[in-house]
């Protein structure tokens, strides 16, 4: 039984595993949020907290299902964050580079700031359809034989 659980998720891609670990911070880090902004459903910022937990937990358990459809979940993920709320799944990485320009470059103007604040949500939307289409390419269907009990 434990033989079979390991060569399951052995048989999960390693690049998905890297989605799967961004998805996972994301949850938290909505979780975290939907606690900071006061749990209030009638306000904005708590349903699309509620929204993006629901699209997270959704590609968690069909990635670990090694279901192919996750890749529509993941596409929805991607739109909602370019017209509704920028929280891309590699937001982490693109806050790491953020502090470093910040670091090095401190007296940076507003023109700047906006420059670089338009050309990382083209990035991270990059990096979301990239993600998509690994998914959709890199899931492959369980083939597990039925037990007889």
């Amino acid at each position: 039984m434990l033989k079979k659980t390991f060569d399951y998720f052995r048989a999960i891609n390693g690049w998905l595993y890297l989605i799967l670990f961004f998805c996972f911070i994301g949850l938290l880090r909505n979780f975290i949020n939907l606690f900071l902004f006061k749990f209030d459903y009638s306000e904005l910022p708590t349903q699309i907290f509620i929204a993006m937990i629901a699209i997270y937990f959704s590609q968690i358990v069909l990635l670990l299902m090694r279901v192919r459809g996750a890749w529509i979940i993941s596409a929805i993920g991607a739109g909602f964050c370019l017209y509704v709320y920028p929280d891309f799944t590699f937001l982490p990485v693109t806050n790491v580079l953020q502090r470093g320009v910040n670091y090095f470059w401190p007296q940076m103007n507003y023109s700047w700031y906006y420059f670089i604040a338009t050309e990382t949500v083209a990035f991270l939307f990059c990096l979301d359809v990239i993600k998509t289409v690994f998914i959709y390419t890199l899931t492959k269907p369980c083939k597990v034989k039925s037990v007889k009990v």
